[in-house]
């Protein structure tokens, strides 16, 4: 298991921010592929505008879900690891912008 300040160090990390940049691209055009609601419309378009923003706020919980790991773990996760932790925080970030 990572230590706390570790964690938050990679919050910091620009390669990881990067694949998550990624997967939060991937789970906004996953979201208006279906019949998105205003919400989710409005949070695929901040991604569309700002993706590096919205992938900062998915880090959080991509680090948060991966606690258990060590570093090194968490630095070597593949896309797919990663794919599914920004896809199980989409609902989070859309409620968020949404205001709920």
């Amino acid at each position: 298991m990572a230590e706390l300040k570790d964690l938050n160090d990679l919050f910091n990390d620009s390669d990881l921010l990067d694949v998550v940049e990624g997967a939060i691209i991937v789970a906004a055009h996953n979201v208006v592929q279906g019949t998105p609601t205003a919400a989710q419309k409005k949070w695929a378009a901040a991604v569309a505008v700002s993706p590096k923003s919205e992938a900062k706020k998915a880090l959080i919980f991509v680090i948060a879900a991966n606690s258990a790991a060590s570093i090194a773990d968490i630095k070597a996760a593949g896309d797919p690891v990663v794919q599914n932790n920004v896809d199980a925080v989409v609902s989070v970030l859309v409620d968020a912008m949404a205001g709920v």
